[in-house]
């Protein structure tokens, strides 16, 4: 069988993810890489042993020879290039967030519709133990009825900076970045439930802090100071969804807590039968056995790591455009991340809750 002849959008860390996963998977072969600077596109092309490396995208869709692309650049070139990709007759796979908006989301699953081409959103946290775990259970009746459930990510001087503090390049703050991730992981396990109602109260207080001396965890691009923050660095959110049950989100870059190293990140899924939840350590199952509270742990942890994601993701991706596998994230399922993350943002600068008509 051939492989898949692929190529990279973008030059940044998660393209390097994306690049290291397509030459580690036997079914592709790394063709092309194109990024928005010559050395930046050249110096990727020369790590990862890649033949041909464009500034152009045009003249990369232009390869006969290239058959699907994974689209991982700042987020306001996500809809362009995957629609030019798609039109280009190539199979897509989008990081998240899919777009700057549900209408471009909208327009991203039309284009694919009429290519006939695969799109795939980048949803790694579906490939995780504990989050195809909770799923089943879920799915199976054990939890019981799913009614509440948390998921949080703060740290305390983590704004990355550049394009990611850009308005016009990342579409928002700390709500798109980590937002679009747990709002989909959520959906993914609950059993895709649709949101009905949204409230969302952003802040931009603190935004890079480049006077700290002594940052633990992150040191954004311009430290100095010179470089403005567009977007929220704090984002609360509450999502109502239409089987009852509610997903509370509080989200920061920066925010005065304690935060252990510097980043804090866990879930809660709380059901009648049983609960689950993640320190950022490891997940456990809460549950009862003859009257007896129980804690349940894993003989391997339940933990994430970020290259195998990609790996399984890129896996998942091929598979599908063989037709061997399903794809388990589909353009449909982001296009509704998409409308919620809209109605959040605009609760957000209403000061109002949002009812999401369908």
């Amino acid at each position: 069988m051939e492989k898949i002849k692929a190529g990279v959008i973008g030059t940044g860390n998660v393209a390097e993810m994306h690049a290291q996963a397509l030459k580690n998977n036997p079914d592709a072969e790394l063709v092309a890489v194109c990024g928005r600077h010559g050395d930046n596109a050249e110096r990727f092309a020369e790590r990862f042993g890649i033949p041909h490396a464009f500034t152009g995208l045009g003249e990369m869709l232009a390869m006969p020879e290239l058959e699907a692309v994974c689209v991982a650049t700042a987020n306001a070139d996500h809809g362009p290039s995957s629609i030019a990709a798609l039109n280009a007759g190539k199979h897509v796979i989008v990081e998240k967030p899919m777009a700057l908006s549900y209408a471009e989301a909208q327009e991203m699953e039309e284009a694919a519709r009429r290519s006939g081409k695969l799109l795939m959103v980048g949803m790694k946290y579906r490939f995780t133990r504990d989050f195809q775990l909770l799923r089943d259970l879920v799915a199976s009746g054990e939890f019981g009825e799913l009614y509440y459930s948390e998921m949080w990510a703060h740290r305390r001087h983590g704004h990355p900076g550049g394009t990611f503090a850009s308005k016009k390049d990342a579409g928002g703050g700390i709500l798109f970045d980590c937002g679009s991730h747990f709002l989909d992981d959520y959906y993914f396990v609950a059993g895709k439930p649709k949101a009905v109602s949204v409230y969302c109260a952003n802040y931009n207080k603190l935004g890079m802090r480049p006077d700290m001396k002594d940052p633990r965890y992150y040191v954004s691009r311009a430290s100095d100071g010179t470089e403005p923050n567009e977007v929220e660095d704090v984002s609360l959110s509450m999502i109502r969804y239409d089987n009852g049950s509610v997903l509370n989100m509080p989200l920061s870059f920066t925010l005065n807590i304690e935060a252990k190293n510097g980043e804090e990140a866990g879930y809660r899924f709380c059901g009648t039968k049983m609960g689950a939840g993640h320190d950022d350590v490891e997940m456990k199952l809460f549950s009862d056995f003859h009257g007896n509270m129980t804690n349940t742990t894993f003989y391997t942890p339940m933990v994430h790591n970020y290259e195998e994601e990609f790996k399984l993701e890129i896996a998942n991706f091929l598979g599908a455009i063989r037709g061997t596998e399903e794809c388990l994230s589909p353009a449909e399922d982001g296009v509704e991340i998409m409308r919620v993350l809209e109605a959040l943002y605009e609760s957000a600068e209403t000061g109002h809750e949002v009812v999401i008509k369908r």
